[in-house]
């Protein structure tokens, strides 16, 4: 499973319905709306890199009151004390042996 950060700008005053079409998206799990540099983030999961990066970004991209998108990959999942490591992750923590 790959997890896909895309930080977005939108137009003024176009926030909430950014966010409220992300949600409606296959594949994003979370949207959040966001102070600071950007104004929305969604998280987006999926089994095929190529697929979250291809298709539904450009779909992101294209959504009215989207001006710029910033897409990170997570490279690695590291448990915390109040969450566990996804089995299905490409990435997951593995003991040296």
């Amino acid at each position: 499973m790959y997890t896909v950060y895309v930080l977005i700008n939108a137009k003024v005053g176009m926030e909430e319905t950014v966010r409220k079409e992300l949600a409606r998206m296959s594949n994003v799990t979370r949207t959040d709306l966001l102070m600071g540099n950007y104004d929305d983030l969604a998280i987006v999961e999926g089994a095929d890199l190529d697929t979250l990066l291809g298709g539904i970004l450009q779909r992101v991209r294209a959504m009215p009151g989207v001006e710029k998108t910033e897409t990170l990959v997570a490279r690695e999942e590291i448990p915390t004390a109040t969450t566990t490591s996804s089995p299905r992750s490409p990435f997951r923590l593995r003991k040296k042996e």
